[in-house]
């Protein structure tokens, strides 16, 4: 990532061209990994040839979410006249 980024001069034209792979290429449910230009670079992609049994799509883990946790707050507010 870090020689991505030094060898390009503007670094929004590189994050907007990785996003726009993203959207096009490298989609959640049906990636093209035969046309991505990084797929040397992919570490899902290079599981899958290792253990092709566990799919490109399985790559990112999804973490479970948890559920946000209740919290009571009690305030007194003692005024002095």
């Amino acid at each position: 990532a870090t020689k991505l980024v030094k060898s390009h001069d503007d670094a929004s034209s590189l994050n907007q061209a990785l996003m726009e792979m993203g959207a096009t290429i490298c989609t959640p449910k049906s990636p093209s990994c035969s046309s991505c230009p990084l797929r040397g670079f992919c570490g899902a992609y290079a599981t899958q040839q290792k253990h092709p049994s566990l799919l490109v799509t399985r790559f990112p883990a999804q973490s479970k979410k948890t559920k946000p946790r209740e919290e009571a707050v009690v305030v007194c507010l003692v005024i002095e006249q």
